[in-house]
């Protein structure tokens, strides 16, 4: 398919939150991805990010297949936390590729059914993206209230306040 603008600006917006994503991986390295943090379930960063690969997968199911559904997806309590940083980016870049292959190859006009409310594509990228950027918000969080120092693109791309440490 051609892509619309509006799917390619949806793109650039998610490659934009995932970009701050790989940032905060990187930055944290192994030994900081199991650090605990004050929220039940997802209580790692490394649950956080693992949590994000499967509803990624899930989502490019739906495109696949025009319905959206969580059936595949872990509940909270039962992520694990054990990847390691070479794992996460390698997840990542694999799901992050199928995402653009798929996209390459559905038409702009398809709709992914939620629950018998239908959704663009636009709208299923937008998903994403609000849901990487509700993490984010969520990582960035625990790091003011834990006194961790964030990743410096994270910094500047959010233009944070008071993390002059």
């Amino acid at each position: 398919m051609k892509m619309t603008k509006d799917i390619q600006g949806a793109i650039k917006e998610w490659k934009f939150a995932r970009a701050n994503t790989i940032a905060f991986i990187k930055h944290l390295g192994d030994e900081r991805l199991r650090i605990n943090l004050p929220r039940p379930a997802l209580d790692t960063f490394c649950k956080h990010f693992e949590e994000l690969i499967e509803v990624q997968n899930a989502s490019i199911e739906a495109i696949t297949t025009g319905t959206m559904t969580f059936d595949n997806c872990k509940s909270d309590f039962d992520y694990e936390g054990l990847s390691t940083v070479n794992e996460l980016l390698q997840k990542m870049t694999e799901v992050d590729e199928k995402m653009l292959e798929i996209l390459s190859k559905t038409d702009a006009d398809s709709e992914v059914d939620w629950w018998g409310e239908p959704k663009t594509i636009v709208n299923q990228i937008s998903f994403q993206v609000s849901h990487e950027t509700l993490h984010l918000g969520q990582l960035i969080a625990f790091c003011y209230v834990l006194d961790i120092k964030m990743p410096k693109e994270v910094i500047e791309a959010w233009a944070l306040s008071g993390t002059e440490k």
